[in-house]
């Protein structure tokens, strides 16, 4: 086999050199695909579970008013212990929801009841054994 030499002229490195750098500049300035510079996006975040920090506990013979800038969300209703037993849930002295829950854990409320800013939520216990209805729920911005 015949040995193979290679010369690189001083001229074309240079002018090679020049042009990666030329595209290298321009790929750097270009925006990234899908950036939000290149089209008109306005985020919109989905929430599946709300954060731990919003959720939301009371137990029956408190009342709570809900802050302002907040929706809450109540979904389940039961009682602090391993028994049946009924509540109905009251928001500003109006009964919304009555139900009744077995021994078996809380009474999930579908998509929920929704107090707004201001409201007062309270439970009305229709029987009251041992232990004490609760209802659970959480807290959005409005």
């Amino acid at each position: 086999m015949k040995p193979i030499s290679l010369t690189i002229h001083p001229a074309s490195a240079l002018a090679g050199m020049a042009v990666l750098a030329l595209v290298w500049i321009t790929v750097s300035a270009m925006p990234l695909q899908g950036s939000s510079s290149t089209r008109d996006v306005n985020a919109v975040e989905i929430v599946s579970d709300p954060h731990p920090r919003d959720y939301w506990r009371m137990d029956w013979g408190n009342t709570y008013t809900v802050p302002a800038g907040k929706v809450l969300v109540i979904t389940e209703g039961g009682h602090s212990k391993p028994q049946g037993g009924s509540l109905t849930v009251v928001i500003d002295g109006i009964r919304i929801v009555g139900f009744s829950y077995g021994s078996a854990g809380p009474v999930s409320l579908g998509a929920g009841i929704a107090a707004t800013a201001g409201q007062i939520v309270s439970l009305d216990d229709g029987s009251t054994t041992n232990g004490a209805p609760l209802i659970w729920g959480y807290l959005v911005d409005a």
